[in-house]
């Protein structure tokens, strides 16, 4: 087995072997782990200090981390050389595929996985070009998928009929969306609201347990929302109010963030008696990060019909915010076919990342063809994370499909508490 720096590792080590050498070699062995669940353990902890040192080429590549602070490389001060970093994600792997735990395949292979997924990444980071579209998706999350350009003609005629009128279609959907706009200083107040309702119909199917708690902090310091686990059931929701502008944005942000989305997710997986050390890290370009976006999608509409939406937005979002729903039939068809636009995304965002079309074009096509508001926004999100962003769709319409039919609730926390084991069956 490889001999990796923990923790403060590098200075008390040399001086321990010294030690250890006044007292004969045989205490050197006696220190190192004897069962092959230590061995494994140990190979765990070396891949939260590689996965947590991911931080020193962009920050926001790990995502969550919630696991003993003495593994977390951020806190060192500085981070090794990509070249470094190869290396040693190299060694592991050979190291995890020489040790034999049969009572442990499980939790081994899944650990390999993460290995190899975080190897492909220190590959795709470090080679002087980047992968296609398609290459990236299964490179880093085993992905295949067909993104043909889809035909939005139907979604369009039907909106172009219910949104009459002169301008572009799209003029015409920024100005209905214009009508729900939420005033600025109503928008804590509609969010917390929106937030309090998420957290009950989430918590009539999911027990948190008492401790949990989500703090929100309103900065202008994020883009839209971020959230980040603490551990021991708290986390911190980072909230731009420019994001939640909308009323229509209010339950889509509270729920994809809260509950039952991410902060929900990371207690229900805190909860777990069985959590090994590599699971407390989550690489934002990772396989279970993705499933988690999926699942935070998805869990807007597991916890709110269209129906049940629209009521909860006219009844209580709207009053809060000073806004009315003049005509409920229209909002709630809108709602509905803006949903199906975002199908159509994928086949652009491959063409802009393949070099096929421009940024500008890409804006364009996203504005008039899926109607997406921000459109540079969303480029410029896929320049900095490649294909992640696929999560929020393909693997929300996974999810979905795996969960039909059943206990959708129940089957959605088996998902989010164990989601690199998830992935595979989801992805194949």
């Amino acid at each position: 087995m490889h001999t990796y720096q923990r923790g403060s590792a590098p200075i008390k080590l040399v001086a321990g072997v010294a030690a250890l050498a006044l007292v004969g070699g045989s205490a050197w062995f006696l220190l190192q782990p004897r069962t092959p669940e230590a061995q494994l353990n140990a190979l765990a902890e070396d891949f939260v200090v590689m996965a947590t040192a991911m931080a020193g080429i962009n920050e926001n590549y790990v995502d969550n981390y919630f696991g003993p602070s003495s593994l977390d490389s951020r806190s060192r001060g500085s981070f090794p050389e990509l070249r470094e970093m190869v290396s040693q994600a190299d060694l592991l792997a050979q190291d995890l595929a020489a040790l034999q735990v049969p009572q442990l395949s499980a939790r081994k292979t899944t650990l390999q996985d993460k290995v190899a997924r975080l190897q492909e990444l220190l590959s795709i980071v470090s080679a002087p070009s980047k992968p296609s579209f398609a290459e990236e998706l299964e490179r880093l999350y085993g992905i295949t998928m067909d993104s043909e350009t889809m035909d939005q003609q139907a979604n369009l005629d039907a909106l172009q009929e219910l949104l009459p009128g002169r301008g572009t279609l799209a003029f015409r959907v920024a100005a209905f969306r214009n009508r729900f706009v939420i005033p600025a200083d109503k928008r804590k107040a509609v969010f917390e609201a929106a937030l309090a309702e998420c957290k009950r119909r989430t918590l009539e199917h999911w027990n948190l347990g008492a401790d949990e708690s989500l703090t929100v902090e309103w900065t202008r310091d994020v883009p839209a929302a971020w959230h980040r686990y603490l551990g021991q059931g708290q986390s911190l929701l980072q909230v731009n109010d420019l994001s939640i502008a909308f009323l229509d944005n209010a339950v889509d942000i509270a729920c994809h963030e809260g509950y039952p989305g991410h902060h929900a997710q990371y207690v229900l997986m805190d909860q777990q008696s069985d959590l090994g050390v590599e699971d407390t890290v989550t690489l934002l370009r990772s396989t279970e990060a993705i499933v988690l976006e999926g699942a935070a999608n998805y869990g807007v509409h597991l916890a709110f019909t269209p129906e049940e939406k629209l009521a909860f937005e006219r009844d209580v979002l709207a009053p809060i915010a000073g806004i009315s729903l003049p005509d409920e039939s229209q909002y709630l068809a809108f709602g509905k076919l803006m949903d199906q636009f975002v199908y159509g995304i994928p086949a652009i965002v491959e063409e802009y990342y393949d070099g096929v079309i421009s940024f500008n074009e890409g804006t364009f096509r996203l504005e008039k063809e899926a109607m997406v508001a921000s459109s540079s926004a969303l480029l410029e999100y896929i320049d900095e994370f490649g294909t992640y962003s696929i999560g929020y769709t393909y693997a929300e319409e996974q999810i979905r499909s795996a969960v039909s039919g059943g206990e959708a609730w129940a089957l959605l926390k088996g998902i989010v508490i164990a989601p690199a084991a998830a992935a595979p069956s989801l992805f194949e």
